[in-house]
């Protein structure tokens, strides 16, 4: 479709490309050098590029993908590992907005149309994802209950001695993203990065706020979604011979 020689797929496939590459290399957001004491975190214009690209995109894509083909143009060009090394780029672990955002586009771009793409093509690249997302999930834990007063976290059964690990043994034990995320949760508590407010347009809003909206909403509603349709895929017929 071309409106007066303009392609909006043409468009649209090349601003995906350009802001995955940037989420992959990007490190200038990271929170660490952008958070002072008892300063308000301020991001750069781009930063409100991203947020408004995949802000509208959610609104339209529903409607605007008509068939399978348009939806494999735009994200036929991305693989599994793509979005993990956007979730594991550093720079990005405490931007929850961005997270978030990016959780609600892979939701409506992968299964939010009446032509779902096939997400997974190579089991160890789903492996590698899920835990990605896992591991959010972890850490939001562990931080909350080391935010917790005593009393609270008493009262809530096992969050009391809640701790971020992996055991060394497992798949994933000696990921380096495990280590990289153990150390910057410990660094993002010592450093009181919890206390941070960060600059949203007009707002301030507490980073702990967008840290729990990015869980409840976008991390949910992705993790939700998958396995859902997941369990709907993996149904199997078995003919049993007389």
């Amino acid at each position: 479709m071309t409106i007066g020689g303009f392609s909006p797929i043409n468009a649209l496939q090349t601003k995906f490309s350009q802001i995955v590459n940037t989420l992959k290399t990007d490190y200038s957001l990271d929170v660490f050098e952008l958070y002072h004491s008892n300063k308000v975190i301020d991001s750069p214009f781009y930063y409100y590029s991203i947020r408004e690209f995949f802000s509208s995109w959610i609104e339209i894509c529903p409607t605007f993908v008509k068939d399978k083909k348009t939806i494999g143009l735009l994200f036929g060009q991305f693989k599994l590992n793509d979005w993990s090394e956007i979730l594991k780029n550093p720079g990005y672990s405490f931007q929850f907005e961005i997270r978030n955002l990016l959780c609600k586009t892979l939701e409506v771009s992968w299964y939010g149309t009446k032509h779902p793409i096939k997400v997974v093509n190579n089991f160890d690249e789903f492996k590698t994802f899920m835990f990605s997302l896992f591991a959010d999930l972890s850490a939001y834990i562990w931080i909350t209950s080391k935010k917790a007063e005593k009393k609270e976290r008493e009262e809530i059964q096992g969050l009391k001695d809640y701790d971020f690990q992996v055991d060394p043994e497992s798949l994933f034990g000696k990921d380096s993203y495990t280590l990289q995320l153990q150390e910057a949760i410990w660094r993002f508590k010592d450093e009181n990065v919890t206390a941070a407010k960060v600059q949203v347009c007009i707002e301030e809003i507490s980073i702990m706020d967008l840290w729990k909206e990015y869980i409840y909403e976008g991390y949910i509603g992705l993790l939700n979604t998958i396995v859902q349709k997941k369990a709907e895929g993996m149904t199997t017929i078995i003919d049993y011979a007389d």
